[in-house]
C-alpha cells in the first residue's frame, strides 16, 4: 500500500445522499490501489472500522457519520478549535512463496 494516495471528504452538513442533519466522511482513492484494506476512522466519538475487499480504480466509499452539531462541537472542544480526525489504513502482508523443481521447457 506504501506509495498509494488516498482523500478524506469531510461533509459538515452531509453530502447528497446523507440522512437530514448528518455530517458525511468518505474516503477516496487517488490512485488505483485493488485488493483488500483495512481501515479504521474516528472522529466526533465516533468510531468505523472494518475491510474493504472490493476496491477497484478510483473507488471510494463514506458513512453518515453523526448529528452535524456533534461534529461542530468536537471541533469546538479542541484548544484550538480544530477537527481532530484519526485515520489508519492498512493493507494485508504478502507471504514470499518459492516453488522448487519449475522448469520452463
Amino acid at each position: 500500500m506504501k506509495g498509494f494516495r488516498f482523500l478524506l471528504h469531510v461533509y459538515p452538513k452531509g453530502d447528497k445522499t446523507a440522512l437530514a442533519g448528518k455530517a458525511t466522511v468518505c474516503f477516496a482513492q487517488l490512485d488505483s490501489y485493488r485488493g483488500e484494506l483495512s481501515y479504521s476512522l474516528e472522529v466526533a466519538g465516533v468510531k468505523k472500522q472494518g475491510t474493504r475487499h472490493d476496491l477497484s480504480d478510483r473507488s471510494g466509499w463514506g458513512w453518515d457519520i453523526c448529528r452535524s452539531e456533534d461534529l461542530v462541537r468536537a471541533a469546538q472542544g479542541t484548544e484550538d478549535g480544530t477537527l481532530e480526525i484519526l485515520v489508519s489504513l492498512s493493507a494485508p502482508v504478502s507471504k514470499l512463496v518459492v516453488i522448487r523443481g519449475y522448469t520452463k521447457n
